[in-house]
């Protein structure tokens, strides 16, 4: 996997931000949100879950630029991010 226990940051354009939704599974329980990211080399989807979901809502906003670090960069769930290799994880 990329980026795999490295330090990384991205600046990127948020391009579309999904509502803020609830989930509840065998793992537990919490809200989540995504955002599609652009930068130089292409998109990938970045999706915010349980606090973290909740702290960055109100903050991140459609067209603007963000250095965003500090997440999990893992294989994209294809179920949610079909088009997708990787997608990065946060919270």
């Amino acid at each position: 996997q990329p980026f795999q226990g490295k330090m990384w940051t991205i600046h990127a354009r948020i391009i579309s931000k999904s509502n803020m939704r609830s989930w509840k599974n065998q793992k537990g329980e919490g809200k989540l949100f995504s955002v599609d990211l652009l930068d130089e080399s292409g998109e990938i989807r970045g999706a915010f879950f349980k606090e973290t979901a909740e702290k960055f809502f109100g903050i991140l906003e459609v067209d603007k630029v963000y250095y965003i670090h500090k997440g999990q960069v893992k294989p994209a769930n294809k179920q949610f991010n079909p088009k997708a290799e990787y997608e990065i994880a946060f919270g």
